[in-house]
């Protein structure tokens, strides 16, 4: 497979760089399956099928990866249920960050798939738990936004 090593302990961005989409996702399915507790295959996974407009299987890959992180964060996986002030948010490539990365995509997956509000309730609660906007979900919510005037503007809400 283009000489890549998959199962490394790394980050597997490096995987987009196959020019064969099939080769890259069953890399990463290949990872995920010997691996499943390394986070980053979750984000590179979502990311690839999000980008390919395949949907359904992003948001199955970000609420994997949500229940992963918090399974190894040891914390609650329903984003609903979560405190603001637990301990780990801020802390860089630990679970908890993960788990917000992979809420965000969640919120941007469920907003493309024409469930704004949805989309919204979680980047609501996404805005509570990183209220330093460490991961960047401002800049989904602003697009939400914006995506919210101009079909108000145009009738269709």
């Amino acid at each position: 497979m283009s000489g890549v090593e998959v199962g490394n302990a790394g980050s597997l961005g490096h995987i987009f760089g196959f020019s064969e989409y099939a080769a890259a996702e069953q890399a990463l399915c290949n990872t995920l399956e010997s691996h499943p507790g390394h986070l980053e295959t979750y984000v590179d996974l979502c990311k690839l099928y999000f980008y390919s407009k395949r949907l359904p299987e992003a948001e199955k890959v970000a609420r994997a990866g949500l229940i992963e992180s918090a399974r190894q964060g040891r914390f609650e996986a329903d984003w609903h249920r979560l405190i603001p002030h637990e301990a780990g948010w801020r802390e860089s490539g630990s679970p908890h960050r993960v788990y917000l990365y992979m809420l965000k995509a969640l919120a941007f997956i469920r907003m493309r798939r024409e469930d704004i509000e949805g989309g919204q309730a979680i980047l609501a609660q996404l805005a509570r738990l990183d209220p330093d906007d460490l991961v960047g979900g401002s800049v989904v919510a602003d697009l939400a936004m914006a995506v919210r005037d101009t079909r108000t503007d145009a009738g269709v809400l």
